[in-house]
């Protein structure tokens, strides 16, 4: 599982994963 820091500070999680854990960024 990885993760990595979006340019807003915010945690981006990989449209796949989060497709698979059904939830948006945010």
């Amino acid at each position: 599982m990885t993760h990595r820091v979006g340019p807003k500070g915010q945690v981006v999680i990989p449209k796949d994963l989060r497709d698979a854990l059904g939830i948006e960024p945010g």
